[in-house]
């Protein structure tokens, strides 16, 4: 406890006089000394701690300059304010988001529709030149062997 004193007593004497109270403090013999030791009850523990808080924060109230505080206490406000601004640009941009998914969305299904309605297309068509092909080469098989030799068929590669 007499490190602790000691610490406050360089403390005030660097920052001004402050009233430094500790548990021995309330440990003083005085008129009504059963009721002032702070060993006697929990509530007298209290009250001695509670001095104690307050000195101690007396000291940190002295070190603080309020002109410190005045300018902390703007940058406080200033980033408030700009996270409150940051946040309704963070909510408009989500709902113009939303607005643009559900958009665009609709138009990927409408697409997905019509290609998938192409390729079904498409099938049918390949389908019916194989038959005409064949018809072709069963009908006329001197006539197609000649078309082959003149127009290979074309090779595709897929993707």
């Amino acid at each position: 406890m007499s490190s602790n004193l000691n610490i406050m007593d360089d403390l005030s004497s660097k920052f001004g006089s402050v009233r430094v109270s500790s548990a021995s403090d309330c440990n003083r013999e005085g008129p009504q000394s059963s009721h002032n030791d702070c060993n006697s009850t929990s509530r007298d523990n209290e009250s001695c701690l509670d001095s104690e808080d307050i000195s101690f924060t007396g000291t940190l109230v002295g070190l603080m300059n309020d002109q410190d505080l005045t300018e902390i206490l703007n940058v406080q406000n200033e980033v408030t304010e700009s996270l409150s601004a940051l946040a309704l640009k963070c909510q408009s941009f989500q709902e113009f988001s939303q607005v643009k998914f559900h958009d665009l969305s609709k138009r990927f299904e409408t697409h997905t529709a019509t290609t998938k309605e192409l390729q079904h297309d498409l099938g049918s068509i390949f389908r019916r030149i194989r038959a005409i092909k064949s018809k072709v080469m069963t009908q006329y098989p001197s006539q197609y062997k000649k078309v082959k030799e003149k127009l290979p068929d074309v090779v595709v590669e897929d993707d």
